[in-house]
């Protein structure tokens, strides 16, 4: 009781050598405290990146839109491959949550159905007030990175509560402009096959994952791989 009430981990070296267990974040959340002053520029991006700022101010360049404000309980949308430049005006501490593919076909839904707003809105690169529900979200995700929760599986499930709460609470306009760089654009089907197809999944299980129905996976699936999903997974 007493190491559940002082909010230590319990069996911290069976989760450290768990085979879910990520030492070294790839994708998923990383917490980060970034220093008053600090300068970085970026070619490139890896990911698609969603940065939540907890605490501090910041400003971020990207394209047209130079020295864009992002203060405490806001958060912005940087797409994969993009350029871009940040300097820290207050220490910060943010949540960097980073992505190659949506996890959720309902996500994947709902940026089909935000590309039909998308010529009513006058793209602008700006960040987006937390919702009180992504605030308190923050709050849990904060106190279990600190405690160095990395299993893959606590991972997707706060990916998918992330798109959740942003489908609740956000209009289609805002999430729009949020995510407008990436709207409308199809998944790569080959990659998000090898990213989230994992050993004991059905074929029906990684289907729920993709906005299609199962006719149209198989179809493209031999497409892409040229075999039948059944046999691929053996």
């Amino acid at each position: 009781m007493n190491n559940i009430l002082n909010g230590k981990i319990l069996y911290v070296d069976e989760h450290l050598s768990c085979n879910q267990y990520m030492h070294n974040i790839t994708h998923g959340f990383i917490l980060k405290d970034i220093e008053e002053g600090t300068f970085k520029e970026i070619e490139s991006l890896a990911k698609h990146s969603i940065i939540l700022i907890l605490e501090g101010k910041s400003s971020i360049s990207y394209k047209k839109f130079k020295d864009v404000s992002v203060e405490k309980n806001s958060m912005i949308f940087l797409p994969k491959g993009s350029n871009i430049s940040y300097k820290i005006k207050q220490e910060t501490k943010a949540i960097i949550f980073t992505f190659d593919n949506l996890l959720s076909g309902c996500d994947q839904n709902l940026l089909n159905s935000c590309s039909k707003c998308i010529d009513n809105v006058n793209y602008k690169f700006s960040p987006l007030k937390m919702h009180e529900s992504l605030e308190q979200y923050s709050k849990t995700l904060k106190y279990c990175l600190e405690r160095n929760i990395n299993c893959t599986h606590f991972h997707e499930l706060k990916h998918k509560e992330f798109f959740m709460y942003l489908r609740y609470f956000y209009t289609k306009e805002d999430i729009t402009n949020f995510l407008y760089p990436i709207i409308g654009l199809k998944p790569d089907f080959k990659q998000f096959i090898l990213n989230n197809w994992e050993i004991g999944m059905s074929v029906d299980d990684i289907i729920a994952k993709m906005p299609m129905s199962k006719s149209t996976f198989i179809r493209t699936f031999d497409h892409h791989f040229k075999m039948t999903p059944y046999a691929w997974y053996q």
